[in-house]
Parts: C-alpha cells; sequence; structure tokens
C-alpha cells in the first residue's frame, strides 16, 4: 500500500505558475487567475498480458492470471475495483469467475462439437491509481476425443416368447449374453431394474452367464443388463421380463398338465413325499462302465440342484450287485460298444402298487455319448434325468420350448419349468392336479 502513496504523491506534485501583472517599474499587480480551468488528469494505460493455457477441452476450466512483469503495477492491479471482460464468439457462452483478487480469474467453458477459437478480453481500472489495464489472449476449446462404451449383446432370454421370461420368487432366470471393451477395458458387468441394481459381478469382457434371482418391482418392465468399464462408461441392452406370480403358477401348471400327469389328470412322479425329491437326496447308481465319468455325472445333477434344488447322491457301483438295489433309484448303464441312433435312451420302472410312482429309472448311455464333448455328454445326463424325474413315457416325451428337455436339449430350465417342478413334487402319486 506505501508503493501506491508513494505513486499517487508523485502523480500530485504538480507545480504552480504564479503569474504578477504591473507596467513600467514593476509594481505588484493583480493575480490573474488562468484562461481555462485545468482537465481532470487520464488514466494511464498499461498493457498486461493474460497467462493461461492456450487450449482446452470441450466444457473444461481455464485458470487465468493478469500481469505487468511489474510487481508495483501488479498490486496496483490486484486492488483494481472495476474489471469487464468481453469475448468472441458469445455464442456458446463461457462463465468468467474472479477467485483471489483482480489478477487471477477462472473461465468455464461450454461443451461443443466442434472446435471454438475464443478471443477473450478484458479492461481494469484503479481509479484511484488512475491507472487502466487491458489485455487479450485467444483459448482453443477442442472436442474431447470420441469415448466408445462397452458393447452387450444378449442371447437368452431376450427375443424368447414371453413364457421363457415369466419370473417370480423362488426362481431364477438364467441370462446369457456377450459383453466387448469399447475406449476401455470392462470392469464389471450389473443387471438394473430402474437404476436400482439387482445384481452386479466383475467381468472382464467375452461370454457371460449370470442366474438372476432377484427381479425388482412387479409387472412388465424392462431391465438392463449393464458393462461398465475402468472409466465408468456404460454400456447395456435391454430386457423385458414379465414379474409375475400368478402368470408363473398358471404356467407352470400348463406345463404339468401336459407332461407330468396321466390323461385324467393325475400326477405322475419319481418317488412320493417321504423318499422322494427334497424329502431326501434323489440316489443315482453309476454301473462300473460309468464310472470314469463320475464327474461329469455330477455335474449334471448339479445342473438340477442350481435350478429346482433336488439333492443328489451319486454312488459308484464297481461290481453288479446281487440285491436289488434300494428304491426309488436311478441307474446309469453304460454300453459303449453299441451303437444306435440315440447317444442314450431311458426306461422306467412304476411301483406296482402305486402306480403313478415312479420306483427307478434306468438310463444307459451308447457309444455315440463318448464322442460328445463334457459340456454336452452332461447335459445329455441332465436331460434324461428328466425323463425320470419330470416326463413320463406318453406322445409328448420331448419338449419344444427351447430348453433342457428337446429332443436337442439346450442348457436351460426355463423359470415355469423350475416352478413345475416343486408344484409336482408337493403332491403325492396319483394327485389330481
Amino acid at each position: 500500500m506505501k508503493a501506491v502513496k508513494r505513486h499517487l504523491l508523485l502523480l500530485m506534485a504538480v507545480s504552480t505558475l504564479v503569474i504578477i501583472g504591473g507596467c513600467g517599474g514593476g509594481g505588484k499587480g493583480p493575480l490573474l487567475p488562468p484562461s481555462n480551468p485545468p482537465s481532470p488528469s487520464q488514466p494511464t494505460d498499461v498493457l498486461t498480458r493474460i497467462v493461461g493455457p492456450t487450449e482446452v477441452e470441450s466444457g473444461g476450466v481455464a485458470n487465468l492470471e493478469l500481469t505487468t512483469g511489474d510487481s508495483v503495477k501488479d498490486q496496483i492491479l490486484a486492488e483494481a475495483t472495476a474489471v469487464s471482460w468481453s469475448y468472441q464468439p458469445t455464442e456458446p457462452s463461457i462463465t468468467i469467475k474472479k477467485l483471489n483478487d483482480s489478477r487471477n480469474w477462472q473461465v468455464k467453458f461450454p461443451q461443443v462439437n466442434s472446435e471454438v477459437v475464443y478471443t477473450i478480453s478484458f479492461v481494469a481500472v484503479n481509479h484511484q491509481a488512475s491507472i487502466r489495464f487491458s489485455g487479450q489472449t485467444q483459448i482453443r476449446v477442442i472436442t474431447s476425443p470420441s469415448v466408445e462404451p462397452p458393447k452387450v449383446y444378449l442371447r437368452y432370454p431376450a427375443d424368447w416368447p414371453e413364457d421363457v421370461r415369466t419370473v417370480g420368487n423362488g426362481t431364477k432366470l438364467k441370462i446369457v449374453g456377450e459383453a466387448y471393451p469399447g475406449s476401455y477395458p470392462i470392469a464389471k458387468l450389473r443387471v438394473t431394474d430402474q437404476g436400482t441394481i439387482l445384481q452386479e459381478w466383475p467381468f472382464n469382457g467375452g461370454l457371460f452367464e449370470v442366474d438372476l434371482e432377484k427381479f425388482g418391482s412387479p409387472g412388465r418392465k424392462w431391465v438392463r443388463v449393464e458393462a461398465v468399464d475402468s472409466q465408468g462408461n456404460v454400456g447395456s441392452s435391454e430386457l423385458e421380463l414379465i414379474h409375475d406370480p400368478a402368470r408363473l403358477d398358471a404356467l407352470a401348471m400348463e406345463f404339468l398338465r401336459k407332461y407330468a400327469c396321466t390323461w385324467d389328470g393325475r400326477v405322475v412322479r419319481f418317488g412320493d413325499r417321504e423318499d422322494g425329491p427334497f424329502a431326501k437326496p434323489v440316489r443315482v447308481y453309476l454301473w462300473p462302465e460309468v464310472i470314469p465319468y463320475h464327474s461329469i455325472v455330477e455335474e449334471a445333477c448339479e445342473f438340477w440342484t442350481r435350478y429346482t434344488g433336488i439333492q443328489f447322491q451319486v454312488i459308484d457301483v464297481p461290481s453288479i450287485p446281487e440285491d436289488t438295489l434300494p428304491a426309488p433309484a436311478i441307474v446309469i448303464f453304460g454300453k459303449f460298444d453299441t451303437y444306435t441312433n440315440a447317444v442314450a435312451i431311458t426306461k422306467r420302472g412304476y411301483d406296482p402298487v402305486t402306480r403313478n410312482k415312479v420306483k427307478e429309472g434306468d438310463i444307459t448311455l451308447y457309444q455315440g455319448w463318448l464322442t460328445l464333448t463334457d459340456e454336452l455328454k452332461s447335459l445329455v445326463i441332465a436331460h434324461e434325468l428328466g425323463h425320470v424325474l419330470l416326463i413320463p413315457d406318453n406322445n409328448a416325451y420331448h419338449t419344444k420350448n427351447g430348453s433342457f428337455l428337446d429332443a436337442s436339449p439346450r442348457p436351460y430350465i426355463h423359470p415355469f419349468m423350475q416352478k413345475a417342478i416343486h408344484l409336482l413334487y408337493a403332491h403325492q402319486p396319483g394327485d389330481p392336479l
């Protein structure tokens, strides 16, 4: 402030000329005023630099510093009270905000779709010091590099019939698809219902399968399967679900009447409520030639457990037993030296007293089964287990709904089929459905 006062003293030190008028002998005359009053002094102009970036990204911020290169003048500039800014082009507009003092400013630039060069000017006046500062700069606003979000493609159950996409509590919906990165690696996948995350898991791209167990709000709605990359960019695909327990029950009953009942609507099932599924694990015996494939049979049983909750006990039988195995049971044989058109065949044995009770299921694997991949071997066994546990020997021996019980099986137990299995095993053999 002392420097400012010194400067003011310099500006105000103006000498006064006194004119003494007279004639001849130099006598003193009257004091004459100047012909015109003195004009006010004009502010001194000081050219000032604007220090800051010459380029910012669309929507970015630039911090600017005003400086004359002289510390005394810079201090006078800092105390300037009248500062005005202008810029060209005037649209899209920018925002200029003062920071610490009149030397420091922040400029917020708009989002633009193409490059814009702004010419920015300012004038600052310190009236007390009678100094005016002015300067100009150019800043180029560039568009951000285009960012590609991840891409998500759904295989199942997108575009499948509504029956397949009908869900309810106690069922699982298997979602199958692919997700590939865009500009950045994928970090995770998630399923959302109107912004609420139903399920989320780490993922880095490629094929994916997930069992959705929470379905959010009831009704017909779209959920989103989203891939989120390492920078938070999101790519998604939408899936329409019908969250309707009553409709799910109706679909399950329709399925059972077609596939798990006699002609007059009586339940046909494996075991009863005391010795069958959910009361006890289902015993699966492996004959000697199938024992090397124990893990594949276990995998097929786990497929059932995963979607229905039925438990299994897989038991190796190294030699042919002399006594009858305890019923109810499923036995898997291997005739790997025999070729047939079918890779496997299943027969059911019924209780002689309770005619609608399946006492035993015999699954025979043939030579063609050995030629399959392990994944298909397991799927075939899961399919054959279904002929024991779900579908009786009638005219509708295979489904035609794209599930694991089709003649050409696919690895899906639709939610209404899962519900049907629970309804089936809540009844006794022969009960009216």
